[in-house]
């Protein structure tokens, strides 16, 4: 039964229209089970970095998410899931397709503020389908759900569904930026580096030799291009698609002695 459940879920689905029709698509069959939205995400371990980080900007601006709630962005609860967000580590761990409540329960203290967080858009659970690269990255997709009341053949059905989603969408996420081929250029890199050891403009000006008007240029440069609305989401965002990982913790240019 479970198996003929996950076909009429995906028989309506566009699978020949591309990655952002076939997602709008899946997403609308599982509507009925209380699905609201459905993101793809990527992920890998950066060296020195205990835990995974997770980018969730929009596919459709050719990064990682497909969101139906354009309210979503610049929300607080966006904000505060931008940094406290369990399913990374939840997938790292498991190795398998879960809902986050299962490493994150709602009524642990460590994650009573996330729920709540989620609760202001209706989200009760997260569905997460992860996948494990060869080169230590990961992609998924992520379902988010109005409650949680579903049958076992309901659960069953969305499980098997969702690989074979995850299969389709896959391929157009972006992958983890070859070493020559960065989106930020060398000084964008160094000065972000410092910001994410927290250091001010005025200290990053003396220690890479530049003015502070320049330091903070190339800092909002590198902003800009990672898509990131704060400094803290721009270090995440550049650890995520490797632009720091070559440099983290510290940087390789030459400083002011």
């Amino acid at each position: 039964m479970a198996i003929a459940k996950a076909f009429d879920l995906l028989a309506s689905c566009a699978f020949d229209a591309g990655s952002q029709a076939f997602g709008a698509s899946y997403l609308d069959a599982l509507r009925p089970l209380g699905a609201t939205s459905l993101w793809a995400r990527s992920f890998y371990r950066v060296p020195d970095w205990t835990d995974p980080v997770v980018s969730t900007t929009r596919l459709q601006l050719e990064d990682h998410a497909l969101i139906r709630r354009d309210d979503w962005w610049g929300s607080a609860a966006q904000k505060y899931t931008d940094s406290i967000n369990p399913l990374a580590a939840g997938a790292d761990r498991l190795h398998r397709s879960f809902f986050v409540t299962e490493v994150a329960p709602p009524d642990s203290r460590p994650y009573a503020d996330y729920w709540a967080a989620l609760s202001e858009f209706d989200i009760r659970d997260v569905f997460v389908v992860p996948y494990f690269g060869p080169d230590g990255s990961a992609t998924g997709i992520t379902l988010w759900f109005n409650g949680t009341d579903l049958s076992p053949v309901e659960l069953k059905a969305i499980r098997l569904s969702s690989l074979i989603a995850l299969d389709t969408i896959r391929p157009a996420l972006p992958r983890r930026p070859r070493e020559g081929r960065r989106l930020l250029t060398r000084r964008e890199r160094d000065c972000l580096a410092f910001v994410a050891e927290g250091k001010s403009d005025w200290e990053i000006s003396m220690i890479l030799a530049l003015s502070q008007s320049t330091a903070k240029f190339h800092i909002d440069n590198a902003r800009r291009k990672l898509r990131a609305t704060t400094r803290a989401q721009a270090v995440a965002r550049a650890l995520t698609s490797g632009e720091l990982s070559s440099l983290w913790p510290g940087v390789t240019s030459k400083r002011r002695e």
